[in-house]
């Protein structure tokens, strides 16, 4: 179990990619906002397994049983789209 302290949230990324109008998908570091919630603080108004778009920057990442993940500042998070775990 993981908790998370003050107002730091860890996410796990998903896929980065930028589609051209002629539908060329382009994989790109800067694309990748789409994230799954994984772990928050005790009342925070975000849950785990929500899906987010953040920021890109200001973030830390490392390895968790060879899975890497960001932990940042909740207010880097501006859309909260759903529940991850309904999809």
């Amino acid at each position: 179990m993981i908790k998370m302290k003050n107002d730091f949230i860890l996410v796990k990324e998903l896929d980065g990619e930028y589609k051209t109008e002629g539908g060329i998908i382009i994989p790109d570091e800067k694309y990748k906002r789409k994230a799954i919630v994984l772990a928050v603080p005790e009342n925070s108004d975000l849950n785990t397994g929500d899906l987010v778009f953040k920021s890109v920057g200001n973030e830390t990442t490392f390895n968790i049983n060879g899975r890497e993940v960001k932990s940042l500042h909740r207010d880097k998070i501006f859309v909260v789209l759903e529940d991850g775990t309904k999809t």
